[in-house]
This record gives structure tokens, sequence and C-alpha cells, in this order.
């Protein structure tokens, strides 16, 4: 990537081995290989009903972490969970803070019908409040906020960190008082710059 290219993309970074399988011409199920019999081949190849994970894919991830000097871990299905879910948690009560909804149930309504949320947990809101608690999920994001700003500290090459693990300050507030997410929401001023739908 040239400079200007790194400076205009998304803060998740460069993407080394996506770009060299577009620039192999990988793409996935598209893309059959008959040199080794696949009828698609991407970050796996497919074969039949099966799929396997490409070796040279792997082979290159490993490229890549050797040359950007990272040192691969196992993540825990909890941490797993917890990242990925925890961040969407967070951008809800961001849309809350912002006024852009107005209540929680109309997140966790648009989440469970129009996302596929489990909709035993309730939607994300409930989830959150209800289930998890609010100062463990505000503790959680603060350990991965710091995470996500070290790594961007340590590897600079993918710009700025993202803010999806900061902590909403609407969450901040309800853990702060003690108060149930609605009470808070209550006398929530929404900031004068927040667009509203």
């Amino acid at each position: 990537m040239t400079p200007a290219q790194l400076a205009a993309a998304p803060n998740i970074g460069p993407n080394e081995v996506g770009d060299w399988l577009v620039e192999k011409g990988r793409y996935g199920l598209k893309t059959p290989d008959k040199s080794i019999g696949a009828q698609g081949r991407g970050y796996h190849i497919y074969k039949g009903k099966s799929k396997t994970v490409d070796p040279e894919v792997v082979a290159k991830i490993a490229e890549v972490q050797k040359a950007k000097g990272i040192t691969p871990r196992k993540l825990s299905r909890e941490e797993i969970t917890e990242r990925l879910f925890f961040c969407l948690i967070n951008e809800g009560f961001k849309v809350l803070e912002d006024g852009i909804a107005q209540r929680p149930g109309d997140i966790d309504i648009c989440f469970i019908y129009g996302y596929g949320w489990p909709p035993a947990t309730g939607g994300p809101m409930f989830y959150a409040e209800k289930m998890l608690g609010l100062p463990k999920l505000l503790e959680k994001l603060k350990h991965y906020d710091a995470q996500n700003k070290q790594r961007f500290k340590d590897f600079p090459v993918y710009g700025k960190a993202g803010v999806h693990f900061e902590p909403s300050k609407l969450l901040e507030a309800c853990v702060a008082q003690g108060k149930p997410l609605v009470e808070v929401l209550k006398t929530w001023k929404a900031p004068a710059s927040a667009s509203k739908l």
C-alpha cells in the first residue's frame, strides 16, 4: 500500500493476507482450482461438501506475523465471544447516548429481528443489564480498549486505534450512579452534536 492508501485505510489496518488472496485470484467458492481438484479456493480449499484451511494461507499468515513481530496466542471461547459482542453492546449504548434511539428495547428488537440475535437472551441491551451486569461490561470494555490502544501503539502501521471498545459515557454513568439504564436515560441529555434519525 502507498502512504496515501494507508492513510485512507480503515482503522483495522492493512490486510496483507486478504490482499494476497485477491492478487492470487482466490475468491473462495467463486474460483475453482483444477490443479488441486478444488471447486473453490480462498482462505479454504473447497472439495465436494468439505472445506479445509488452505496450507498456503497458513504459511502466508505466519510470514506476515514474523515480518510484523507478532506472536500468535490462543484465544479462549470466552474472549472471542466478549470481543465480538461487547463492542456491539457498547455501540448500542452509544446509539442511546446520542439520542439516535430512545429506548434500549428498540435496539433489542432491531437486533433480534434484524440481525438474528438469540431471542432467549432478550437482545443485547437486556443481556448486558440483566444477565451480564453493567459493571462487568464496563470492566471488560476498559480491558479490551487498553489492549486495543496498546496494539496500535506497538504497530503504528495500522493507523489510529478504533473506538469500538472505548466505553460509552452513558454506560459509565449507569455504573457510577448504580442505576438501571432506563432510569439514567430519563435525565440523560444527548450531546448537541449528535445526529438524530
